[in-house]
């Protein structure tokens, strides 16, 4: 089972999930809730899985709806932008 199972494994689906992510320049207390999730879609991304198998295994949506994939979209967006420049501001928080 590889990285994405095992946390599948010990993680719940997004039941507080929004259609879409926030889209701030400010880390949001939304963001922290799903610091989990953003983890999952970029590994997910990482090991190239369809984006219809994530919504449905971690996300806990139904990828026949239109909104699952803009959801999704969002979600693996700010996942990206958490990871190449949001972390800096956990650095400097005194959280």
């Amino acid at each position: 089972m590889g990285l994405t199972g095992k946390l599948l494994a010990i993680m719940p689906h997004h039941k507080k999930l929004q259609p879409l992510a926030p889209d701030s320049s400010r880390i949001t207390p939304y963001d922290r809730a799903h610091f989990k999730l953003y983890l999952l879609l970029l590994k997910a991304d990482q090991q190239g899985d369809d984006w219809r198998t994530v919504t449905a295994d971690i996300m806990g949506l139904d990828p026949k709806k239109a909104s699952a994939k803009r959801c999704w979209l969002s979600h693996l967006q700010r996942a990206k932008w958490m990871s190449e420049s949001g972390y800096r501001q956990l650095l400097d928080s005194p959280e």
